[in-house]
């Protein structure tokens, strides 16, 4: 008669003689085997993800692991079977990618910011606000005497004389009351009227 065949998960322990039968085992460790009819004395040992690859499936005693790219805002620099890594804050990373480096993220530009980490995009400072830096996880209030209407803006414009600003964050300036000129500013914003 025909001798045993090991299955998927199994390999031969085994492969007796003419009075015995074939005897088969489970994989063990890292291992597998995916033909449910053979005669192998060995499982195969599993995948390992490489850099810039994340672990998609782990497998089992009869599949391979499997892999997949790192996901946007994420890199991976080693190889192994660990997760991808977060883009800093200040930094994205707009696509899926088999990136391999901390250098495959990008820092947000000037008039942006990213408070997350592992961001696909960066957001731009809303009015009020400036950034004036690159890589930057917040924006800036503009102070007292300056604002700023337009968002993603990388400054702030100080009041025109004839007008006055005392809060900070604002998108505007106040005029002076009739008889009232603005002071204690010049290039700095003006603050004040008297």
């Amino acid at each position: 008669s025909a001798r045993r065949t090991c299955g998927a998960g199994e390999r031969v322990a085994s492969h007796g003689d003419h009075s015995t039968d074939r005897t088969c085992t489970s994989c063990a460790g890292d291992t597998f085997q995916t033909s449910s009819s053979h005669t192998a004395d060995a499982c195969s040992a599993r995948r390992t993800c490489g850099a810039g690859e994340r672990v998609a499936s782990h497998g089992d005693y009869r599949s391979d692991r499997s892999c997949v790219i790192c996901p946007a805002g994420q890199y991976k620099d080693t190889i192994g079977n660990d997760d991808c890594k977060l883009c800093g804050w200040g930094w994205y990373q707009a696509h899926a990618t088999t990136a391999a480096s901390a250098s495959s993220c990008t820092q947000c530009s000037k008039g942006q910011f990213q408070d997350r980490l592992g961001a696909d995009d960066c957001k731009a400072c809303s009015q009020g606000h400036y950034n004036d830096e690159e890589a930057q996880p917040m924006c800036f209030d503009c102070p007292s005497g300056k604002f700023n209407n337009a968002g993603g803006a990388q400054l702030c414009h100080a009041c025109d004389s004839g007008q006055f600003q005392p809060s900070a964050a604002q998108t505007g300036c106040k005029s002076c009351a009739a008889g009232k000129f603005s002071t204690s500013g010049t290039d700095d914003g003006y603050v004040t009227c008297t």
